[in-house]
């Protein structure tokens, strides 16, 4: 009984699919106040949010962002050749898009903070991993425009995760003249677009369409879907090298630890700081150590670590213990 009621939550709606999604997406994503509202009203709440390292302040950023409707829109009228919005909804994606982006450069050059906060860091160094991130908001995304009983609320909010922040985390790279915030935030957000559009587009073609993927707008698709394997080559990259730096991370600390240890017992380690440089040779370690009472390490002993650190690690290390 189960699995019936399961299929039939799939079988029913395809018999009306093309209505079903159409009312969904009638006048969504069009211009008018409240979208433009929404659209202004998220980039400045997501972009504080993202300035102040505050990742409440982001989360109702994205609740409020329409950015799902637009892409949705491209992705019904690539299946359908036909759009329910006034204005070809690309446009209003790219127009979209570029408010948020210089809206968030503007934001950040109003306000007196300049650092790059971790909030910001998190999503300027994309992996492939994030394309399995935009696919299931997109997958969710879909499935609310296409069956009833799934709130689009909800999935509005799991594609705005995958799109404000980066888009927001971009603009405010342009602001601080910081290319790769710049470029790893906008990275992201094209990954996180390019997938959301493709999978919901394969998910709205078989709602409508069934098997049947002659009724597509095949070049438009084939772009999109080379675009990502486009994509997916710089992500693979920054895959390994994120894969790499933590290795080169978790070996650093373990060797300080252990040397720290054996100089002086009973140090506490905070606060470490570890860094490889872009072209991989060198390696920027910085720790606080908290020692016991009258206690220290020697020039001799961190010379040590230092040489500890280089034959393990087998790259030129930089070490700062502060204390």
């Amino acid at each position: 009984m189960l699995g019936l009621k399961f299929i039939n939550d799939f079988t029913e709606p395809r018999h009306h699919a093309t209505e079903i999604i159409s009312r969904h997406l009638e006048g969504r994503g069009e211009f008018s106040v409240s979208f433009v509202a929404q659209l202004l009203s998220s980039t400045v709440v997501c972009t504080l949010g993202l300035i102040t390292n505050s990742i409440a302040v982001v989360i109702g950023g994205m609740i409020i962002a329409p950015l799902m409707w637009p892409i949705l829109n491209v992705s019904y009228k690539l299946v359908t050749r036909k759009s329910k919005i006034s204005i070809n909804p690309f446009v209003i994606l790219v127009i979209s898009t570029m408010v948020i982006f210089f809206g968030a450069a503007l934001v950040a050059l109003l306000t007196p903070y300049k650092e790059i906060t971790s909030e910001m860091l998190l999503r300027t160094s994309p992996t492939s991993l994030e394309i399995f991130i935009a696919l299931a908001a997109a997958v969710i995304a879909a499935l609310a425009v296409a069956l009833p009983k799934i709130s689009d609320s909800v999935a509005g909010v799991a594609v705005a995760t995958s799109l404000v922040p980066p888009l927001c985390v971009s603009g405010i790279g342009l602001a601080y003249f910081n290319f790769e915030v710049l470029y790893g935030g906008f990275l992201l957000f094209l990954t996180n677009t390019l997938t959301i559009m493709f999978i919901s587009t394969i998910i709205f073609s078989f709602f409508i369409n069934g098997r049947d993927f002659s009724k597509l707008e095949t070049k438009q698709v084939a772009l999109i879907f080379f675009g990502l394997i486009a994509i997916s080559f710089p992500l693979y990259g920054q895959l390994q090298k994120s894969l790499t730096s933590s290795s080169i991370s978790n070996s650093a600390k373990t060797t300080i630890d252990e040397k720290v240890a054996e100089f002086v017992p009973n140090t506490e380690i905070q606060n470490y700081q570890i860094q490889l440089s872009p072209d991989g040779n060198k390696v920027s370690i910085k720790a606080l150590l908290l020692f016991p009472p009258t206690r220290t390490i020697s020039f001799e002993q961190e010379k040590e670590i230092i040489d500890e650190l280089t034959t393990k690690l087998g790259k030129q290390v930089d070490l700062q213990l502060v204390n």
